[in-house]
């Protein structure tokens, strides 16, 4: 028994171990259970996995998990913030029921997974971890046989506007991924609609991959807001496969409002070589993608596709590729590998209309030109050459501008496996322009890129050198090395023409500066720049910074400026500068000397200057001294500023500046919020010693002080100054005093008070009597001002609000008179001021009636709009006072370019337009259209008038600036009838029209006038002759200097014709010299009254037309009858009309009408004419003459001189059947073209002789009576009619001696009773005869059948009596005559007449 039981093991260490694992085991199952299961279990796992998905992007937020391995697990939320706190997914009331000993054979096995609440706020931003994720992994084998979302709420920044949406699906992946099954529907539930079915299944057994997908959505969906389309649109997209997963075709469709948009077609067909691959595409795709991606395949685009993937995706192999849209075309084949041979060409080539291509979003977008893209890989893969060529004419944005970019990345060896190899690049830019004024100029004459590059697995690039290159400075990069972890290393040296930074910097600096540095970036972000050097003729500076990467920083500088006076005249000497700077980049400790050496401002000495300055520039507790000496011409300049912090608050005491008289004083305090409480006095005795530190020459004095306080939460500040009086430069100001109050000087500021000049004068400009008002009402300003400037009355009231990002300005009334012309502010105006661009909403004025109309942005960049309703021209007149212009403009002009290169295009009608300075000629109301630009300093114009048979056009264009070239056309027809009251004056009326084809080029000073002006079927009267010529057609031909009458021709209604032509120089300064020639042929003249001839003429006119011109040539006249007129009076006076109380209207056309008498008399016209006549005949009372003979008229029309005369030829006078002959005869001229008569006419009465003359102008003639021996003049008459004396008459003859006075006189009408007959018979010649031995009486008719040959006829009262007679003139005094009576006897004889 005792062996028995000594034989039974005993526990040892074995048991123990044993008993203490069973223990461990159960207390781990219990740990198991207990966070697994229990709710204090849940709380501390979603705490743990709180902190691990939890990070510097983005914080995870897990409420708590019950009953994880229970198979019914619930949780109370997932929420994830962004880096900035903000949440933007949130997940509530999850349900999941599930099998978790599935997870035993690495699968998952979900009956149901129920997410009751999903809110979308935003997209998440994102942001690149520096360390690389694993990415999730779903278990190798899953089943969710049902999964609901019953609420999808989507936020407005992904959907456009709040969505609400709900989903519902199943997934099923067998744990060989032999087998895969999904489908899933989203409906929209807010009552939009739209809805989203997938059904996918992948089946290996069965060789079957099929994919059915739609997504439908009405106007205002949630992809027309991600892809950025209009919220108009209703898309809908499709996809569906079908075949075999070696034969699997894909196609495709998407719709827009119910119309297919696009198409595509993809099919993979496998065999041996690799999977072979066919796309077609076509369609207008950029309707389903984003702006920045849709514009390169904007409008119909075509896409096809031909190759292969190798097998293992080795390699690929293109053989077609071509892609062709609106904008542009690409194309591409051959082959690109990891290994083996590559031979790969492809190229993007714009369209030839292609539009600009535009990236970024927002006011500032970058517009890019389409470029031209070549690419070309060839050789071994380990070793390929790769060469890229990019190009583009134009790129440019809100700041910027560059023309003709070209781009050159050429490898000669380049490892397509490890992305490795070496190169060179090669960028160009032949222009670049930039908003900054600095940069423009250093981008002068175009920049350049160009070195070798090295990349290294695609991780690192490195270069022995780059070199950046411009027409003014260039810098070199060496030992360049840039990591795609942020790390960047490289020495840079430079040099830089100093001009670029300010016309003064050359001055200052010299002509150059030079400079180098060595900087580098670790991959923490640490910056460092070392061994800084810059260098100059005047200057040199020297220094280094470092900025760690948790935000430390350490450096220092060293300057020198040796020569000052290159800033100008006004400075002179050299500065020394030393500062450091150490701490943190938050709140950086600094320290800095500025030392003056030999200074000199406005020519005062500025010795000992000396400005020290250290502190720390925390925003949380500034400190600073700062530390002001020196001496101005001896004076002392000084000045302290102390900052610190005690108590919370900041205090500056002193706060003192001294310069000579000057002093500024005072001491603020700064609370939490830094809100300024204290007073700053100003004693300003001298301001010129002041303003020389400022390098500005301003003298006067003025004081005043400035209080702080703080009222409420806001800081106050009132100011009182007053300037007795102020000068600079060109301004003078006195009087002045400002009083006024600025609230809440801190935030938003509102400044209250009043400002007043008695007298201020700037730009040429005086300004007197200025009060203005101001003060501060929700948020606005408000101003009203009264002045009187440059002598015109201005009144404005306005209001002013400051923002954080613009200022409105909003403009009450205004108004102003000049030169009588009131201007006022039609309506209430409003202006927005955002980032240096004025935005006129409304702006309406009236100057002296109608109504202008603004609106648009004016700034760096115009566009304004201004329209022209019903603006009387009589405002012009205020501009232009010898304009007197009249009507209404109205119309639309735009703005557009920039400040200093203005487009400005107009369209603008005028109407009712009148022009004094043109009345006097014709007084027309005009409707004119004008439109046109300026542009490059340059005016356009295309004009179009018409008005009263009016009608013109004129276009063409004038330089603003230089020699102000012109090129104008104009063309248009002018009616006569608009000069009838300018010439009516004058007894002339014009009929008809003249075209007018005109150009003009040269410039405004000199220009050069080239073109036609003709004129056909008109007529022309000359009242004062009664010359009328019809069809008058006429050429004249403009040239700059001259103008040519190219043709001229008409017909006379007398019958004749007229043509003429020559030129007429167009220099004023020559007195417009003429060489003109005018022919008559077959013309016939009658005055209607005295003088009727026909008449040929050959005239020239030569000479300065205003300075006396020359009218010279020949009139040869034919037969030329001059009819004395038988009664008196031979004219009728004109009657003098004086208008009383006439209306304004009946005024006007007497001026018109009556010209200027009192511009003085012309000079005339020299003549040198030679007038021939050959028969004119002087008939009436009784007269029937004949004379011939020529005429030279010289001196001139005012004062004619003419030498010759017309002489007898033969003649006779009847009175009362007694016939006398004229023994001699004369006509000729005095001044006029009535002729003056000089006649004798003799008969033998018994033993005396009687002599009748008849004298004076043939209008009005004078007749006499003389005898011999002498008689009285009635005893004359008797003795020359009845033959006897007076005292031996019947009282019968006395009456006919009476009617034979009369006759002569003129008193009588008829001629008496032989010159009726002769006019009525018309024979040249009849002649009652009486025989005074036989008293037989006899009756002879006589007509010239030409001008040689006279035929008459006799017959007496007696048998036999009669006879005819021919008489022939041969010529040199010698005639023919022949003869024969009705008796049969002939004679014939020769005879010979001499007039003496």
């Amino acid at each position: 028994m005792t062996d028995r039981q000594s034989s039974k093991p005993r526990p040892g260490a074995l048991w123990r171990a044993a008993r203490w694992l069973a223990i461990g085991l159960l207390v781990f199952l219990a740990g198991i259970v207990l966070v697994f299961t229990t709710t204090p279990g849940g709380w501390l796992i979603a705490l743990t996995l709180n902190r691990l998905g939890s990070g510097p992007a983005q914080s995870v937020d897990i409420d708590r998990i019950d009953g994880l391995l229970s198979g019914s697990t619930r949780i109370g939320h997932i929420m994830l913030s962004d880096a900035e706190g903000e949440p933007w997914l949130l997940l509530k009331g999850i349900r999941i029921d599930w099998t978790p000993l599935t997870l035993l054979r690495s699968g998952l096995a979900i009956d149901d997974l129920t997410i009751e609440t999903v809110e979308l706020a935003k997209l998440p931003e994102g942001e690149e971890s520096e360390e690389e994720s694993t990415p999730f992994q779903l278990p190798v084998a899953f089943d969710i046989k049902r999964f609901t979302a019953p609420d999808i709420l989507l936020g407005e920044p992904v959907a456009g506007r709040l969505a609400r949406f709900e989903a519902r699906g199943s997934a099923q992946v067998d744990g060989t991924m032999s087998t895969a099954l999904a489908d899933l529907v989203v409906k929209r539930t807010d009552g939009v609609g739209g809805e989203l079915v997938v059904d996918a299944d992948y089946l290996e057994a069965e060789d079957r991959f099929n994919v059915s997908a739609k997504l439908s959505e009405p106007a205002g969906g949630v992809m027309a807001h991600l892809l950025n389309l209009p919220p108009e649109d209703a898309i809908s997209l499709s996809a569906t496969s079908q075949g075999s997963l070696a034969d699997w075709r894909l196609n495709a469709a998407g719709t827009i409002n119910g119309e297919i948009i696009a198409e595509a077609s993809l099919q993979m067909v496998a065999g041996e070589a690799g999977n072979a691959v066919s796309l077609q595409a076509n369609g207008m795709f950029d309707r389903f993608l984003p702006p920045s991606i849709g514009q390169l395949v904007a409008g119909r685009s075509d896409i096809v596709l031909e190759g292969l993937i190798e097998p293992e995706q080795n390699g690929a192999v293109i053989d077609v590729f071509t892609l062709s849209s609106s904008e542009l075309t690409a194309e591409g084949r051959g082959r690109v590998a990891r290994e083996g041979n590559v031979d790969l060409t492809a190229s993007v080539t714009p369209q030839p209309n292609a539009g600009m291509l535009e990236f970024g979003t927002g006011a500032s977008p970058t517009r890019v030109a389409v470029p031209a893209v070549t690419v070309r890989v060839t050789g071994n893969a380990d070793e390929a050459a790769i060469r890229l060529e990019a190009s583009t004419p134009e790129v440019y944005g809100a700041e910027f501008s560059a023309d003709a970019l070209s781009a050159v990345l050429d490898f000669d060896r380049f490892s397509l496996a490890d992305r490795s190899g070496t190169g060179t690049i090669a960028v160009r830019a032949n222009a670049i322009g930039s908003s900054n004024d600095i940069v423009a100029r250093a981008m002068a004459g175009g920049v350049s890129v160009n070195g070798g590059v090295a990349v290294d697995q695609g991780e690192v690039i490195t270069s022995d050198r780059i070199g950046i290159e411009s027409g003014v400075a260039s810098v070199e990069a060496e030992a360049l090395s840039v990591n795609m972890s942020g790390a960047l290393a490289a020495s840079l040296s430079g040099q830089m023409r100093n001009l670029v930074l300010s016309e003064q910097a050359a001055g200052i600096l010299g002509p150059e500066t030079r400079f180098t540095a060595d900087v580098a970036r670790d991959e923490g972000g640490a910056l460092t720049v070392q061994n800084f050097e810059l260098a100059s003729e005047f200057a040199e500076a020297s220094g280094g910074v470092a900025l760690g990467a948790d935000g430390e920083i350490e450096g220092d500088v060293a300057a020198e400026l040796s020569r000052l006076a290159g800033a100008g005249a006004d400075v002179s000497g050299g500065l020394s500068l030393t500062a450091s700077v150490s701490g943190t980049v938050s709140a950086p400790a600094f320290e800095a000397s500025l030392t003056g050496r030999q200074l000199k401002l406005q020519g005062r000495d500025l010795s000992d200057l000396v400005l020290a300055a250290k502190g720390v520039a925390d925003p949380a507790a500034p400190q600073a001294d700062i530390t002001l000496s020196g001496a101005l011409e001896g004076r002392p300049v000084n000045g302290s500023l102390l900052v610190s912090q005690t108590g919370g608050v900041v205090r500056i005491d002193p706060l003192r500046l001294q310069v000579a008289d000057n002093l500024i004083s005072g001491a603020l305090v700064l609370d939490d919020g830094y809100r300024p409480t204290g007073k700053i006095e100003l004693d300003l005795k001298d301001i010129g010693s002041l303003s020389a530190l400022a390098l500005q020459d301003i003298k006067g004095s003025a004081g005043g002080s400035i209080s702080f306080k703080v009222r409420g939460s806001e800081s106050v500040a009132d100011i009182q100054l007053g300037v007795p009086e102020l000068s600079g430069e060109a301004f003078i100001l006195r009087n002045a005093r400002l009083a006024g109050t600025v609230e809440d000087v801190m935030g938003t500021p509102k400044p209250t008070g009043t400002l007043e000049v008695r007298e201020v004068s700037a730009g040429g400009t005086d300004v007197s009597n200025l009060v203005a008002g101001f003060s501060q009402d929700g948020g606005w300003t408000t101003v009203e001002a009264k002045a009187q400037a440059a002598d015109l009355p201005i009144s404005l009231a306005a209001r002013v609000r400051p923002g954080e990002t613009e200022t409105e300005l909003e403009i009450e009334t205004a108004n102003t008179v000049w030169k009588g012309l009131a201007i006022n502010l039609s309506e209430p105006a409003r202006v927005v001021v955002r980032e240096g661009t004025a935005e006129i909403e409304r702006l309406v004025i009236s100057p002296g009636g109608g109504r202008v109309s603004i609106t648009g942005t004016a700034g760096q960049a115009l566009d304004l709009d201004i329209a022209l309703a019903g603006l009387p021209l009589t405002s012009v007149n205020a501009v232009a006072p010898g304009a007197g212009l009249s009507g209404a403009l109205s119309g639309t002009v735009s703005v557009a370019g920039t400040a200093s290169a203005p487009v400005v295009r107009y369209n603008l009608d005028a109407s009712d337009v009148r022009a004094a300075a043109a009345s006097a000629v014709a007084d027309v109301p005009l409707a004119i259209n004008a439109s046109g630009e300026f542009q490059s300093d340059r005016v356009t114009f295309d004009a179009r008038g018409s008005g009263s048979g009016l009608s013109f056009t004129a276009s063409g264009g004038l330089d603003t600036t230089g020699t102000q070239a012109i090129s104008a056309r104009i063309s248009g027809s002018i009616p006569f009838s608009l000069l009838s009251g300018a010439i009516a004056k004058q007894g002339v009326a014009l009929t008809g029209a003249a075209q007018a084809d005109i150009a003009i080029d040269g410039s405004v000073g000199a220009p050069q006038i080239s073109g036609t002006i003709t004129t056909s079927d008109s007529r022309l009267v000359d009242g004062r002759t009664g010359i009328a010529i019809d069809n008058l057609s006429a050429e004249i031909g403009l040239a700059p200097d001259q103008a040519s009458i190219r043709s001229l021709s008409g017909e006379l209604s007398s019958g004749g014709t007229i043509s003429g032509s020559g030129t007429v120089g167009l220099d004023a300064g020559a007195n417009y010299p003429a060489d003109l020639a005018l022919k008559v042929s077959r013309g016939r003249y009658a005055d209607g009254q005295m003088v009727a001839t026909r008449f040929d003429a050959d005239l020239t006119l030569t000479g300065p037309l205003t300075q006396l011109p020359k009218l010279g040539g020949t009139v040869m006249l034919d037969e030329t009858t001059i009819t004395v007129p038988d009664t008196l009076p031979s004219s009728i006076s004109r009657l003098d009309v004086t208008h009383r109380n006439a209306p304004a209207d009946i005024q006007s056309q007497a001026a018109r009408l009556s010209g200027d008498e009192g511009s003085g008399a012309s000079t005339g016209i020299a003549l040198d004419v030679r007038v021939q006549a050959s028969r004119i005949f002087i008939r009436g009372r009784g007269m029937d003459v004949e004379l011939g003979g020529s005429l030279r008229l010289t001196g001139s029309t005012g004062a004619p001189v003419a030498a010759g005369g017309f002489d007898l030829v033969r003649g006779r006078l009847s009175v009362l059947g007694q016939r006398l002959d004229f023994t001699r005869g004369r006509l000729g001229f005095a001044g006029s073209v009535v002729p003056i008569l000089d006649l004798a006419a003799s008969s033998q009465s018994g033993s005396t002789t009687v002599t009748v003359l008849i004298t004076g102008p043939a209008n009005a003639p004078e007749f006499s009576f003389t005898s011999s021996p002498e008689l009285p003049e009635d005893e004359v008459l008797a003795q020359l009619v009845f033959g006897r004396s007076l005292s031996s008459l019947s009282p019968l003859q006395i009456a006919q001696l009476a009617e034979a006075a009369g006759q002569l006189t003129g008193a009588v009408k008829g001629g008496g009773l032989v010159e009726q007959l002769r006019r009525a018979t018309g024979v040249d010649d009849i002649d009652l005869r009486t025989d005074e031995e036989t008293g037989d009486t006899s009756l002879g008719v006589g007509k010239y059948l030409n001008d040689r040959t006279y035929f008459g006829i006799e017959s007496g009262s007696s048998a036999g009596s009669g006879k005819a007679r021919i008489d022939l003139d041969i010529g040199s005094g010698i005639k023919l005559r022949g003869e024969a009576s009705s008796g049969g006897e002939t004679k014939g004889g020769i005879f010979f007449e001499r007039e003496y």
